[in-house]
């Protein structure tokens, strides 16, 4: 496992990019001058961080960086001394609002990533519920660069105003940079493994109960324990380790935050 120190480190880091002031996306509107990326992070993003070179540049990369999990949330609240909220792109926080969005302006939305036909399923799924109109939609696996640079093109030929990208970290993130270098000027944002919830689960994955308590991850562990039990009862450790040593040290942790 990582040392403690490495640990540290790496939360103080995501802290600090969490900590940014930034853009709102709700006043994003189409045809701008620069694309508008924003991704979220959990608490395995501490282990990533230490080691995945180039990880923690490609999250400074993001314009929006929030907190998926009340875990790094709460901690990111006392290591800077105002509330962090937690937020995520799932059924049950700003996935609703984000397709609410782009129904009143009549953006063009993209999906990408999952295996192939998850997009496209997860395209119906949207059209049906949310109303929105999904102009492109294909899996998030690519046979080489010159697949995922014609991708962008095709974005781009489509004037795709909106790209929801289910990648996994850290690819998702890269492919919308990549996105943006390419020229496209639209509203990114990285979904994890919603489009397979939303075929898996409905479009809220979570029951109210569950999301009213907090206790989503516990519930997906239940409902998938075969790939998450790893996640949270191993990966998670140097997130733990590292926020155990910063609450023991009292105070706020980055300089400048408040007591």
């Amino acid at each position: 496992m990582a040392g403690t120190s490495e640990a540290v480190a790496a939360l103080q880091q995501l802290t600090a990019l969490l900590g940014r002031r930034h853009d709102d996306w709700r006043t994003f509107k189409a045809y701008g001058e620069r694309a508008l990326l924003i991704s979220f992070v959990n608490p395995h993003a501490v282990r990533m961080t230490i080691d995945r070179p180039g990880y923690a540049s490609d999250l400074a990369g993001m314009d929006v960086l929030l907190p998926d999990g009340n875990l790094l949330a709460a901690s990111a609240s006392r290591q800077l001394g105002r509330v962090i909220a937690r937020e995520s792109f799932d059924g049950n926080s700003l996935a609703p609002e984000v397709f609410a969005f782009c129904r009143t302006h009549a953006l063009k939305v993209a999906l990408v990533g999952g295996v192939d036909g998850v997009a496209e399923r997860a395209a119906a799924v949207f059209a049906t519920e949310f109303d929105v109109d999904v102009a492109y939609a294909r899996s998030g696996f690519f046979n080489g660069e010159g697949d995922v640079h014609a991708c962008y093109d095709r974005l781009r030929a489509l004037n795709v105003d909106v790209v929801i990208c289910g990648m996994g970290a850290p690819h998702q993130e890269r492919f919308l940079l990549g996105l943006k270098n390419s020229g496209w000027t639209g509203l990114g944002f990285t979904c994890g493994g919603y489009l397979d919830q939303a075929l898996d689960g409905g479009v809220k994955y979570y029951p109210e109960w569950v999301n009213r308590f907090n206790l989503r991850a516990p519930y997906r562990l239940f409902r998938e324990p075969g790939r998450l039990w790893r996640r949270y009862l191993i990966e998670y450790l140097p997130f733990v380790v590292a926020d155990l040593r910063l609450r023991m040290a009292r105070g706020p942790a980055l300089p400048g935050a408040e007591p």
